[in-house]
């Protein structure tokens, strides 16, 4: 399924996440798109959609969004969030 900006949409962010349970793995994309209206909408890019340069990108987002998830979530319990 192709997915387009539409006008006055940007793509704000994407990062790389492996999810797996008992028989089945999966390695998505998320990205986050801002609306004209400035709304944000999280979308996903299945493994079979991925270019090759995702999947050559993958490992390394997915190691720093885990890693920057760790640290925000201590900064959070920390008192970060007032």
């Amino acid at each position: 399924m192709a997915k387009y900006l539409g006008k006055g949409e940007s793509l704000v962010t994407a990062w790389a996440e492996h999810a797996s349970g008992p028989g089945w793995s999966n390695y998505v994309i998320f990205g986050i798109v801002r609306t004209s209206e400035g709304k944000l909408v999280e979308f996903s890019v299945q493994p079979e959609e991925q270019t090759p340069e995702m999947r050559t990108l993958f490992s390394v987002s997915r190691v720093a969004n885990e890693e920057m998830t760790e640290h925000v979530a201590r900064w959070i319990h920390e008192g970060g969030l007032k």
